[in-house]
């Protein structure tokens, strides 16, 4: 054999070998798949698979339909073995049993069968629907912004695309999500957490809440954004109102050690006075900081700590008042009284209150486990 001839024979044994191994690589293996037939009609139909991260709606791995209850798609045989279910782009709409009860993934290893396979879905799992409809926004909004919905239903992602609200014709924003917990919190940002929504003249809020119905399916959540964050109609740093509270504040803690020296004969009123100074300057203290959109999503729940004021201050100024007047050396009979208000407030907080200290002891027990282990 000449060298020309061994050079050909090589290069024909590579283009062949390199066909093969090409004609290996593009096997795939036929999947049609049937959906119950009935109201509303399946669009949509996605695989979401172990090897695409369990992407809900991935284009790539979108069925082609058939007709009104037929998919079909074309599987590479490189992926094969795999675990995976079928949904209609969103974890929402999953299949399941035909009662709507969950099942497990399904599993794809067709070690005994060739050619063309076919599954069956029996029905859709059950999810309680959410929808929100925003139904004004700030005059100020910039034109062209995106909406988002962020909360314990997505890990609080201010810009998650898959949470993104859809403008409708007639201006309003509205979503639909699906969730199985028992109190969804939530806030709108338009794709950061420094365009949150805010009150009306820019400062921050607490989260919204809505406690679920377990028995409704389906509810829808009306809302109207006051303001953002970031577009303050006063001054970036401090408003007006804020200023003079901050003012207030220095003078209420210049009291507090100015009094003291003061020349009294009357030590016990002095010091229900200065227990009044100090609890209402912190109190106030704490209702500046918390106007600034740092603070409120770092502590949500510190929220609510100013307001606790409304119903302790009156009560400390009345016996104050009392023993600088009347220089009583004890409290009135039934003295708890005048701290009804006050309780009952803290009864109504404590549930909201109370989730936040066990999600963090939660938080800091699985991150200790992890860092243990």
């Amino acid at each position: 054999m000449s060298m020309a001839q061994k050079i050909n024979w090589l290069f024909f044994s590579i283009f062949w070998f390199g066909l093969a191994l090409f004609g290996q690589a593009q096997e795939s293996v036929r999947w049609e798949v049937t959906v119950p037939k009935g109201s509303p009609a399946v669009q949509e139909l996605y695989m979401a698979t172990d090897f695409n991260e369990w992407n809900p709606k991935d284009v790539d791995w979108k069925l082609k339909q058939l007709n009104d209850s037929t998919f079909a798609l074309d599987v590479p045989t490189r992926f094969i073995p795999f675990s995976f279910k079928f949904t209609q782009g969103t974890w929402g709409l999953t299949e399941g049993t035909e009662r709507g009860e969950p099942i497990p993934n399904r599993r794809f290893d067709p070690t005994s069968r060739e050619g063309q396979y076919n599954f069956h879905v029996l029905g859709w799992e059950k999810h309680h629907a959410y929808k929100f409809t925003i139904q004004q926004v700030p005059e100020n909004t910039p034109t062209g912004s995106e909406l988002f919905i962020a909360g314990n239903f997505n890990h609080w992602d201010p810009a998650n695309p898959s949470f993104k609200l859809i403008k409708r014709m007639d201006g309003f924003w509205e979503i639909t999500l699906f969730s199985d917990l028992p109190t969804l919190e939530y806030k709108f940002t338009r794709g950061n957490w420094a365009s949150v929504k805010a009150r009306e003249n820019g400062k921050a809020r607490t989260n919204r809440t809505f406690q679920t119905n377990p028995s409704v399916f389906f509810q829808e959540i009306p809302v109207q954004i006051a303001g953002w964050e970031d577009l303050m109609s006063v001054f970036h740093l401090f408003s007006l109102v804020d200023l003079l509270l901050l003012f207030s504040v220095f003078q209420g803690f210049f009291l507090l050690v100015a009094i003291p020296t003061m020349q009294s004969n009357n030590r016990d009123a002095l010091a229900w006075l200065l227990g009044s100074l100090a609890i209402s300057s912190l109190f106030t203290g704490i209702y500046i900081l918390t106007n600034y959109h740092e603070t409120a999503n770092r502590f949500p729940k510190i929220l609510l700590v100013s307001d606790f004021i409304l119903f302790l201050y009156s009560p400390l100024y009345y016996f104050y008042l009392r023993k600088l007047f009347f220089h009583s050396t004890e409290l009135p009979s039934r003295w708890y009284g005048h701290f009804i208000p006050f309780c009952i407030q803290i009864v109504l907080y404590l549930p909201f209150i109370w989730s936040q200290f066990w999600g963090s002891i939660f938080f800091f027990v699985v991150h200790f486990k992890h860092f243990v282990y």
